[in-house]
């Protein structure tokens, strides 16, 4: 499946990437800057930047995933 997960940077979002990726799922990440997730290196997924208090971002972001699991706060 192709995920999209929000607020993949924190704990509980960090754990839930790791999780997908492990089990053979395309996952892309939904962060609003590009600095690096020190939990996330060496781990394969997309990154989309953007805010999520814009509609059309979150649009452009789902567009072609399966499911979106929001993790962020």
């Amino acid at each position: 499946m192709k995920i999209l997960v929000t607020g993949a940077s924190g704990l509980l979002g960090g754990n839930i990437v790791r999780e997908l990726i492990r089990r053979g799922n395309e996952v892309r990440i939904f962060v609003r800057n590009l600095s690096v997730i020190p939990a996330l290196q060496g781990l394969k997924y997309d990154r989309f930047l953007g805010s999520l208090n814009k509609y059309e971002d979150l649009a452009q972001a789902a567009e072609g995933q399966d499911a979106i699991i929001h993790a962020a706060a």
